[in-house]
C-alpha cells in the first residue's frame, strides 16, 4: 500500500471535539478513520489484548480511538495509547502493522442498529513488564476486570468471539505480524520490525 500525506505550509487545524448528536449523524453518512495500537511480545509470539465495552467490538481487542483532523498517524497512536493506558510511549516504538477496514452491523450510538464503517491504521508496540504493571485502562472503554491479557496463536483460535469477523481479524493480525518471519536475534530485532510504506508526517 503506497499513500503520500500532502500538507500545506502554514496549515493548521485547532483541535476541536464533535458533540455527540453532531457524531451520530456524521457516522450515518462517513467512514470514520482510527488510529489503534496492539501490544506485542516478539520474542514469545503474542498479543497482550484488552475487553472493550462498547459496540461494535466487545471482544478482546487492542487499544486504540479516533483520529483527529490534521494529526499525524504516530501523533494520533501515541495519543490515543496514552489516554487509554495512561502510558506516554516514545513514538519511535511504534510500529505499523496493517490498515484494516470494518463495516459493522452495530454501533455504539442510538441507534444502536445503525452500522458503522470504520478504517483502522494498526500499530504495534513492546512494553516492558514495569510499563504493563503501571497501566490504567481507561474503565469507560474497557473491562478492568478482565485487565490486559496475553494470547498466543492457540488462546486466539479459543475466543468465543461475538462475531466471526473480530476472530478473523485478529487472526489476519497475528499472523502479518508473526507467521512471515523467524524470530531474529535480540541485536537484529529492531531492524526486522514492520516498516511504514508511507510517510507519517
Amino acid at each position: 500500500m503506497k499513500r503520500d500525506t500532502y500538507r500545506e505550509a502554514g496549515c493548521e487545524i485547532p483541535n476541536f471535539r464533535i458533540s455527540d448528536p453532531a457524531y451520530e449523524e456524521a457516522i450515518r453518512g462517513m467512514v470514520i478513520v482510527t488510529t489503534d495500537v496492539v501490544i506485542v511480545d516478539y520474542q514469545k509470539r503474542t498479543l497482550w489484548l484488552a475487553t472493550r465495552k462498547a459496540r461494535p467490538v466487545s471482544d478482546p481487542w487492542w487499544i486504540g480511538g479516533r483520529r483527529r483532523a490534521g494529526e499525524s498517524l504516530i501523533d494520533a497512536a501515541r495519543r490515543n495509547f496514552h489516554r487509554e493506558t495512561g502510558l506516554l510511549i516514545d513514538p519511535s516504538r511504534f510500529a505499523f502493522v496493517r490498515q484494516a477496514e470494518f463495516i459493522c452491523a452495530t454501533r455504539q450510538q442510538e441507534p444502536q442498529n445503525v452500522g458503522c464503517h470504520y478504517l483502522s491504521d494498526l500499530f504495534s508496540v513492546k512494553i516492558t513488564e514495569k510499563e504493563r504493571a503501571a497501566m490504567a485502562l481507561d474503565k469507560a472503554e474497557y473491562e478492568v476486570d478482565f485487565g490486559l491479557r496475553e494470547f498466543d496463536r492457540d488462546a486466539l483460535l479459543d475466543v468465543q468471539w461475538s462475531r466471526r469477523e473480530w476472530g478473523h481479524a485478529m487472526m489476519a493480525t497475528y499472523e502479518h505480524l508473526f507467521l512471515p518471519m523467524l524470530e531474529p536475534p535480540a541485536e537484529e530485532r529492531a531492524e526486522s520490525r514492520p516498516t511504514l510504506p508511507f510517510s507519517l508526517s
